[in-house]
């Protein structure tokens, strides 16, 4: 059996070697597979965003598509993923406020966190816990309340009582199956 495997130079089997397999006829199936395999479509703003999440795109094409539409193109692969992908459901992007070190955060503010307070610099920290824990019972910080950590989306007036309410309908969603795992 060894004695009719092919010699081939470059070492291992693996995916060159099939396809030359397949080109020369020893798997004919993979022909055929390999000759019509789905495009993947240009990246412009008239893509379904559900077109656009089923396919791998590289960090310079997702860059380069958000220089064109004028919308911020730096930061992490998921950052930009999450932005194009927001661009192309709504035509816009909701940019974030930088959160981080602007000004004091929301639970030490004097009088503590009120369910009127203005969500400006959220924090996932004891004293914000304590006052969930009083307006929320079996609170725990989820993923809807993480989000904010990294900052307000620009131009929502959200306060500590709206926090609350997206807090319960997270959970609710999270209990029914319905979240979404990214």
């Amino acid at each position: 059996l060894a004695s009719n495997r092919l010699r081939m130079p470059w070492g291992r089997p693996g995916v060159l070697r099939i396809a030359i397999l397949a080109g020369i006829g020893v798997f004919p199936g993979l022909r055929t597979m390999a000759a019509s395999p789905e495009k993947r479509p240009k990246l412009t703003p008239k893509l379904d965003s559900k077109v656009f999440g089923k396919w791998y795109w590289e960090v310079k094409e997702l860059a380069a598509f958000l220089r064109e539409q004028g919308l911020p193109s730096s930061g992490l692969k998921a950052d930009l993923t999450q932005r194009v992908s927001d661009f192309l459901r709504t035509g816009r992007v909701a940019l974030r406020k930088v959160a981080a070190g602007k000004g004091p955060r929301d639970s030490v503010i004097p009088g503590g966190l009120k369910v009127s307070t203005p969500v400006e610099n959220y924090n996932n920290d004891a004293a914000t816990r304590s006052f969930f824990e009083k307006h929320v019972e079996g609170f725990r910080f989820n993923e809807y309340l993480r989000s904010f950590a990294k900052g307000v989306p620009e131009g929502q007036n959200l306060t500590y009582g709206d926090l609350i309410e997206g807090w319960k309908k997270a959970e609710k969603e999270r209990s029914e199956g319905k979240q979404e795992i990214g």
